[in-house]
């Protein structure tokens, strides 16, 4: 985990001090004359790698197999963090990774009331725990949502996208703007 050092100024008083430009705070319970700097380690967020990611205008029409659902647009991401190709996120960093994923499915014909299923994928591998099971019931009352969040250790090069499958005859598509995947560095 990387930790900065930072200095501030005390005022020849005790209590607490935040120290500049963070939530953080240091206690002064003694003042030493020769003291004019303390320095408090604080875990700094701007060292950090965050991302979010999001379809754009383009749906996937889910099949009876597991399909790479779209994701189009980078809202939000550190500098060299990450790599968007081809609906698949490429972390560039090693870390502990908070990764979340919210997909929204839409039935777009028949009635026969078809389940879909998503899941978040890693290295071409299915991330335990990441399921998510909606009921797509029919046009017009056909949206449904489904994500999952986890803790993951990252290795700099992985690939994570999301995919989904359908069961059932209904024609069911990922709605518009319907996914979003988010990596917050912990």
């Amino acid at each position: 985990m990387a930790f900065r050092s930072r200095s501030f100024r005390i005022d020849n008083r005790l209590g607490k001090y935040f120290i500049n430009g963070t939530d953080q705070a240091a206690e002064v319970s003694t003042i030493d004359s020769t003291v004019s700097t303390i320095e408090s380690t604080v875990d700094s967020l701007s060292d950090k790698a965050r991302g979010c990611f999001s379809t754009n205008t383009g749906q996937t029409t889910l099949t009876t197999s597991w399909s790479i659902m779209n994701i189009g647009t980078e809202n939000y991401a550190t500098s060299g963090d990450f790599t968007l190709s081809s609906s698949r996120v490429t972390v560039n960093k090693t870390g502990l990774f908070l990764i979340t994923y919210n997909l929204t499915t839409d039935c777009t014909s028949g009635s026969a009331r078809t389940e879909s299923q998503a899941q978040l994928y890693e290295n071409a591998t299915a991330v335990q725990g990441t399921f998510g099971g909606m009921y797509n019931r029919i046009v017009d009352r056909g949206l449904s949502h489904c994500g999952a969040s986890i803790i993951l250790d990252v290795t700099d090069g992985d690939i994570f996208d999301v995919r989904a499958l359908k069961t059932g005859s209904d024609t069911v598509v990922q709605a518009q703007n319907g996914l979003q995947l988010t990596f917050v560095e912990l």
